[in-house]
């Protein structure tokens, strides 16, 4: 039978017969799918192509831990008081924290000590490892060689980088610059931290501040530095300059942290301050060949 056509008057759209359309569908889904296998050799040649930038060590595993400074330092801009640690109850209760994470089996235990700059602490280690030596009441010590004894390593890796930050300055910036109620909620949520932090060093174990500390809630902190954007005018980013330090040292110290791993068998324990945890973890997770363990695995 003759092909049949209706021309629609006024108008270029033309309809056929079932039998043309079908087939006109027909070809349409094998476009498509032909479009889609496309795509999807595109997306496994891509996949393949972003996997390669893991490298040799793709595979390992890192867990980043944020502690308070045990040590009482006062050096970051939200400090919490911390009791001495080397009493008999806190002794304890870093034993046990130190056996947890010793469960993550690290063949790396990295802290907050400066790039190449190691060599003293690992001659302490060394004393420490020998029975001659008792930790100090830093965190690289209480915690970082407890888990590297536990674990049978020969030392540790520091993998910090020192780099000023003035947040203070920038609240000041903000206050003086007319946006008050920016450094007025700044220095309210600040204060209402350290309010609470105290609360938990008075009530609380080690292992539980601990728990507080790499929680999402304590992360959520760290909204203060993307909140500081906000400070500056015209061609005055006084806020984006301080947060864009704080970034450039954390991604120096990821790339530390990426400088100790030699094997894709590597597990690296980076124990380091709170603040540092949630901008450590973030940029690590999109390292290709790298897997960041949630904290809470292993402090619980």
């Amino acid at each position: 039978m003759p092909e049949r056509q209706w021309m629609m008057e006024g108008s270029t759209q033309t309809r056929r017969p079932r039998r043309v359309r079908l087939l006109r569908s027909s070809l349409v889904l094998l476009r498509g799918a032909a479009s889609l296998g496309m795509t999807l050799a595109v997306a496994n040649v891509a996949h393949g192509q972003f996997s390669v930038l893991g490298g040799p060590t793709a595979g390992a595993r890192v867990l980043v831990v944020g502690s308070y400074h045990m040590s009482n330092p006062g050096l970051d801009p939200i400090n919490v008081r911390a009791d001495d640690v080397l009493s008999a109850k806190r002794q304890r209760e870093i034993e046990e924290v130190a056996t947890r994470l010793a469960r993550f089996r690290p063949t790396k235990v990295a802290i907050e000590i400066p790039w190449g700059r190691d060599s003293t602490s690992n001659a302490i280690y060394q004393r420490y490892l020998a029975g001659s030596h008792t930790p100090d009441r830093t965190e690289m010590q209480q915690l970082g060689f407890r888990v590297a004894k536990a674990a049978g390593l020969a030392r540790l890796h520091g993998v910090d980088y020192r780099l000023d930050v003035n947040l203070a300055g920038v609240m000041v910036a903000a206050l003086m610059g007319g946006q008050p109620a920016l450094a007025a909620a700044v220095q309210g949520m600040t204060s209402r931290l350290v309010a609470e932090a105290d609360s938990m060093m008075r009530n609380a174990t080690v292992g539980d501040i601990l728990v507080a500390l790499n929680s999402a809630r304590a992360d959520s902190a760290h909204g203060i530095y993307m909140a500081a954007l906000r400070v500056g005018t015209d061609t005055t980013y006084t806020g984006a300059t301080m947060t864009a330090r704080w970034y450039e040292r954390n991604l120096k110290i990821a790339s530390n942290v990426l400088r100790t791993i030699d094997s894709p068998s590597d597990r690296v324990l980076v124990i380091i301050g709170a603040a540092h945890g949630p901008v450590l973890r973030e940029l690590l997770e999109r390292v290709p060949g790298v897997t960041v363990v949630a904290p809470g695995t292993y402090l619980r």
